[in-house]
């Protein structure tokens, strides 16, 4: 686990490092969002991702006996890179070995992870394979999945039932605005949350529900 630890914080520390090349040839390859955007959302999203941060989520999700699976087929939907990272770096945190096949939005974020963490440990890098054959629905020891409610029904129906599957579905989320925020606040903090990603994240708020006390406080 230490020796895990250290190549992912290490990962994590060259893509919110400033100037980090790791950033800028993701803001070449990926197509979807600006290089504005994968500059400032990376490395906003990976900023608590450091190693005292695995250690203590590590220890609290896995403080009793446990047995990884040996090999842990993840996946992928959506663009949005951080997403990729974590459903990477969270099976390698467990002790599992992972297969990932990268979303057909976003293929460079999960090959880009992989080379970051081949150099900074070729042998932790080792645990890793990015591709898309799907056999290993089939064969690997556990399955996580993101996508559509149909394409988790799919790929759930494939994977026996015995075998773990967890699966990430269509998610909505809303922003809840309550009587102790100011209004300034509140209005930056939800302007940056729409514009993050182009709102295409699980957490983009889809609707801002504002309690309105005092009255007018909402249209302010």
């Amino acid at each position: 686990p230490e020796r895990t630890i250290a190549a992912l914080a290490g990962a994590f520390e060259l893509w919110r490092a400033p100037g980090s090349e790791h950033r800028a040839r993701l803001a070449r390859e990926h197509g979807v969002f600006s290089p504005a955007m994968i500059d400032f959302g990376v490395g906003a999203a990976l900023e608590g991702w450091t190693a005292s941060a695995l250690e203590r989520l590590r220890a609290r999700e896995l403080s009793g006996v446990f047995s990884a699976p040996r090999v842990t087929s993840v996946w992928l939907a959506g663009s949005i890179p951080p997403a990729a990272f974590s459903a990477i770096a969270l099976p390698l945190l467990a002790g599992s070995a992972v297969y990932a096949k990268p979303s057909t939005a976003d293929p460079a974020s999960a090959r880009l992870f992989a080379e970051s963490l081949r150099a900074l440990d070729p042998g932790v890098a080792a645990a890793v394979r990015v591709g898309a054959d799907p056999k290993a629905l089939d064969e690997a020891d556990a399955v996580v999945a993101q996508g559509s409610d149909e394409t988790i029904a799919s790929i759930r129906a494939r994977v026996p039932p015995a075998r773990p599957f967890i699966g990430y579905g269509h998610k909505l989320s809303l922003a809840l605005i309550g009587t102790d925020v100011d209004p300034a606040t509140a209005a930056r903090s939800l302007a940056l949350d729409v514009a993050l990603w182009d709102g295409r994240g699980c957490l983009s708020p889809a609707w801002a529900l504002v309690c309105d006390s005092p009255r007018g406080r909402a249209a302010e």
